[in-house]
């Protein structure tokens, strides 16, 4: 159930069978980049479960390797969303739907989750279906080795407050690295297409 990807790692040789991950390979050559020594031994146990990174001849070596997995997500009350619930399966999973119907509100609960803030609404208000005081996200992930489910309550007036796993975050620098996500909108082609001062205000 992993997605098909490859990476091309320069300047190492590998030696044993085939290596399949559910995870980032970014993960996998920042841990080889933080090695002194020039062998390593990488242990997986399946594709989606924590990996390691033993340094060979560095005994004092340790590089833990840590996929995140979003298993499910549920939203009440978030933009046009009433209530919903989307189970989602390991590798890559597709949105498709009419224009309107909220695959994008799908895709910014995640971002709100991940980021504590959404990367297109100004105000928390714009997160909360008209007529209701609150929206709230939840999702069931694996994340750090471990099963989690990891909620937050959008106010229409005040912040996010978080949850893992029913237990409110005193900071929300405590979600750092819980759920970490990339996210790629139509917007960013601006980069590219747009005039200068967008790459400067991108790069300040």
């Amino acid at each position: 159930g992993v997605a098909d990807a490859s990476e091309i790692v320069e300047g190492v040789t590998y030696e044993g069978d085939a290596m399949v991950v559910g995870f980032n390979p970014k993960f996998l050559t920042d841990g080889l980049e933080d090695l002194d020594g020039e062998r390593a031994v990488v242990e997986l146990i399946d594709p989606g479960r924590p990996g390691l990174i033993k340094g060979e001849g560095h005994e004092e070596f340790l590089y833990l390797l840590m996929p995140v997995r979003l298993w499910s997500l549920s939203l009440t009350d978030f933009r046009n969303y009433a209530a919903a619930r989307v189970e989602l399966g390991p590798g890559v999973n597709m949105v498709i739907g009419r224009n309107g119907q909220g695959k994008t509100n799908l895709l910014e609960a995640v971002y709100v989750l991940s980021a504590v803030g959404s990367y297109r609404a100004p105000t928390n208000a714009a997160l909360v279906r008209h007529g209701a005081d609150r929206a709230v996200i939840r999702a069931a992930a694996t994340s750090r080795g471990r099963d989690v489910e990891i909620a937050a309550e959008v106010r229409r007036a005040g912040g996010i407050r978080l949850l893992v796993n029913r237990v409110p975050l005193e900071r929300a620098r405590e979600m750092e690295g819980m759920l970490e996500a990339v996210l790629f909108s139509p917007e960013d082609l601006a980069l590219v297409k747009g005039g200068p001062e967008e790459r400067r205000r991108y790069l300040d």
